[in-house]
């Protein structure tokens, strides 16, 4: 896969469990478009970190003994990720999300007020044109 590794896009326990199998928790559509994000932004994107010592670890999908987030989270049908871009502010990624959505199928975003250290972008079906602002 160009650009992630599995260990990036699902959290530790489910990677620990499945290894590579762990690609078969996510949507494929979704990781396809967050692919495009990153190569259009031209710059690392940061789901988990774990695998490198760090302590992101439920950013991606999150699996059902996951205590993070909320039962119907995007995240637990791999729909969702919470990213960071290298050399970019939170606000400069939501700019370009916002203007870009379209591009990438991107239908949600967190609202920057919740998320103020990280950006929640997700591709769940809303049936609407504009992008839904959610606040949890």
């Amino acid at each position: 896969m160009d650009f992630f590794r599995i260990e990036e896009l699902v959290d530790k326990f489910t990677f620990e469990k499945l290894g590579a199998n762990a690609i078969w928790m996510l949507n494929s559509n979704a990781v396809a478009n967050l692919i495009k994000l990153r190569k259009a932004i031209g710059k690392p994107i940061t789901v988990n970190n774990y695998h490198l010592g760090g302590n992101l670890s439920n950013r991606g999908y999150r699996s059902i003994y996951s205590t993070t987030g909320a039962k119907f989270s995007q995240h637990r049908v791999g729909n969702g990720f919470d990213i960071n871009v290298k050399g970019m502010e939170v606000s400069e990624v939501n700019e370009f999300i916002f203007d870009n959505y379209a591009s990438f199928g991107i239908t949600t975003i967190e609202s920057i007020k919740y998320a103020p250290t990280w950006t929640h972008i997700d591709f769940r079906t809303t049936n609407q044109k504009e992008l839904k602002i959610v606040k949890p």
